[in-house]
């Protein structure tokens, strides 16, 4: 899990990596069928990095992407 910078909580699952909007509280899907991830963190710049087993890689979101 980790918080972007406007306070929306980012959790990673087997199935993929959630958004939970901080004012409504609604759960929206950002990403799907990358395999299982090992953690995601948010850098300061506000890019999304999670690792995947599926791509054997780290793939990174921007914020617009987010």
């Amino acid at each position: 899990m980790a918080f972007d910078r406007n306070g929306t909580l980012l959790i990673d699952s087997e199935s993929g990596v959630r958004r939970v909007d901080k004012a409504t509280r609604i759960i929206s899907t950002l990403a799907v069928d990358f395999g299982i991830s090992y953690g995601l963190i948010v850098e300061p710049s506000g890019n999304l990095l999670v690792s995947s087993d599926g791509y054997a890689a780290i793939l990174r979101f921007t914020p617009v992407s987010i």
